[in-house]
């Protein structure tokens, strides 16, 4: 094994392979996830800053 190290000749069996593709759509579908997820937080976080800001805003009556 330290041979194929120090000749590079490292490589990957079938099953390997197919779970690193199955890995990486995994990834992109959490990452999608992710940013939408903080999407909401940011929409949702902007409108409760909106809400507080009518809240404590001062009545003018006249």
């Amino acid at each position: 094994m330290i041979d194929q190290i120090e000749n590079n000749d490292l490589s990957l069996t079938t099953g390997a392979k197919m779970f690193l593709k199955e890995s990486a759509g995994w990834t992109k579908f959490i990452s999608i996830v992710g940013f939408v997820f903080l999407g909401l937080l940011v929409i949702l976080h902007c409108s409760r800053a909106q809400f507080l800001v009518l809240l404590w805003k001062p009545v003018e009556w006249l």
